[in-house]
């Protein structure tokens, strides 16, 4: 989306189609940001997700699943609306802000990513699955404890490792990792040419900060653990690649 200020703002799609009549299966996308900038805290909205599963809808021959995997976007919403004079001064004196959009900015922004999406479809290549399209010994379980000091309950975080085909791959977590995670763990693996990487997946355990945002504090680095049931601080030089031992 032209949009879309973020480390990785490109959309990422599989269509799985019928091999004899061509006819749409399944549609699996990915995109790293928070379903979050529906103007009206009021009303219930499927977000720019359901907007992009209508348009795919509408374009299939035939009912199709549509799968959304949300991206590395712990640290990452829809761009905000225009600032007010007033909210500046506040900025200033209080801090950064969130600014509602306007309805009218979100039906633009909204309409961007599904045009990407799209479009990504359109152009995509026709390929055979991997024969290794599984996830069997690409799995790999860090203790939080591990992680996390002073941690009293007995959690881990799960990372999976999945072969899409010949080049690409998916690394799934059960985290809400910030964006920064997306430098670091991209190009560890020399016969990949593009990850898929995807937070929010199976039971989430909550934030996954880097060392930069420990330091700097904040939601997304220790105050969000109350509110997932946890107790304790993330250690001060976080690595997870050290822990982990995917195949």
């Amino acid at each position: 989306p032209s949009k879309q200020r973020v480390p990785d703002p490109r959309v990422r799609c599989i269509s799985l189609q019928d091999s004899e009549t061509g006819e749409d299966l399944c549609f699996m996308w990915t995109l790293a940001c928070h379903p979050t900038g529906f103007p009206s805290s009021h009303s219930i909205s499927a977000e720019y997700v359901g907007a992009v599963r209508t348009a795919i809808r509408s374009t299939a021959q035939t009912p199709c699943t549509v799968q959304f995997l949300q991206g590395f976007s712990g640290d990452i919403k829809p761009p905000s609306g225009t600032r007010t004079f007033g909210e500046i001064v506040r900025a200033f004196v209080c801090g950064p802000r969130f600014v509602t959009m306007t309805l009218e900015s979100w039906k633009q922004w909204t309409t961007d990513i599904v045009q990407a999406v799209l479009d990504a479809k359109e152009h995509a290549t026709i390929r055979q699955p991997s024969v290794r399209c599984s996830t069997s010994n690409s799995i790999s379980e860090i203790p939080l404890d591990a992680l996390i000091d002073g941690l009293e309950v007995e959690r881990v975080s799960t990372w999976k490792r999945l072969m899409l085909y010949e080049g690409h791959e998916l690394l799934a977590t059960n985290a809400e990792p910030v964006s920064h995670w997306c430098s670091l763990l991209r190009g560890r693996h020399v016969n990949v040419l593009d990850q898929w990487l995807v937070g929010c997946e199976g039971d989430v355990f909550g934030y996954l900060p880097t060392a930069k945002e420990i330091r700097q504090g904040g939601y997304e680095a220790d105050a969000h653990l109350n509110t997932f049931g946890l107790q304790g601080n993330f250690q001060k030089h976080l690595e997870i690649t050290k822990h982990l031992s995917l195949k």
